[in-house]
């Protein structure tokens, strides 16, 4: 479901990991997943907090919102923290946290994540991802990483990504795409390459 309550739409953006990636196979955070429950259910927020900056090259955001029980769901503290820096001439690195208490399988879920992208000699642009949850019970497996490649030129345009999910990866304050009820887990690569004549700057 897409976001339409404009306290989370507000400042969005600094809550993106992973941008530039296509597709929503991985999503460590998405707000939807606060005050709804699991049969898409809405659960009133008690009270809750949001920061968002910037410090120099480093954009910050923190959020922290407590939900009300809702029939048989207990009420739930939801917190995340995306700290991303600017670095070089074209690049970032960033790092997210997220933890939500009450997990469907009992105690505190957890999901730290990594990434970063740069762009080298105006054409080429690498980026990369990798995170990892803790929940109660799953052990192994529990991690996953994207990788992607592209070059964009006037006469060439190419890319190559590679997706990897862990069979025990589960952001519960995001999600991911999982294609059949026994799904174990993701290993995707993908590449495309065009090529056309050369783009008239005059036009």
């Amino acid at each position: 479901f897409p976001e339409k309550r404009e306290f989370f739409q507000e400042g969005a953006t600094t809550f993106q990991f992973g941008p530039g990636f296509s597709g929503n196979d991985l999503v460590l955070f998405h707000s939807r997943r606060i005050g709804l429950s699991e049969s898409r259910e809405e659960i009133p927020i008690i009270a809750g907090m949001k920061l968002t900056g910037k410090q120099g090259p480093l954009d910050i955001g923190l959020l922290n919102m407590q939900t009300d029980h809702a029939g048989t769901t207990p009420g739930q503290n939801f917190t995340v923290l995306r700290l991303k820096s600017n670095i070089l001439a074209h690049s970032a690195v960033g790092v997210m946290m997220t933890r939500n208490t009450g997990s469907p399988l009992g105690g505190d879920n957890r999901a730290l994540g990594v990434d970063s992208t740069f762009s080298f000699h105006r054409y080429l642009t690498i980026q990369a991802l990798t995170a990892k949850t803790s929940t109660n019970g799953l052990v192994d497996h529990d991690w996953s990483a994207r990788g992607r490649i592209g070059w964009n030129s006037d006469h060439t345009e190419f890319s190559a990504q590679h997706l990897f999910i862990g069979e025990n990866f589960r952001p519960e304050m995001g999600f991911v795409s999982r294609l059949e009820p026994d799904w174990k887990g993701e290993q995707r690569t993908q590449a495309g390459k065009m090529e056309g004549e050369p783009l008239d700057n005059n036009v």
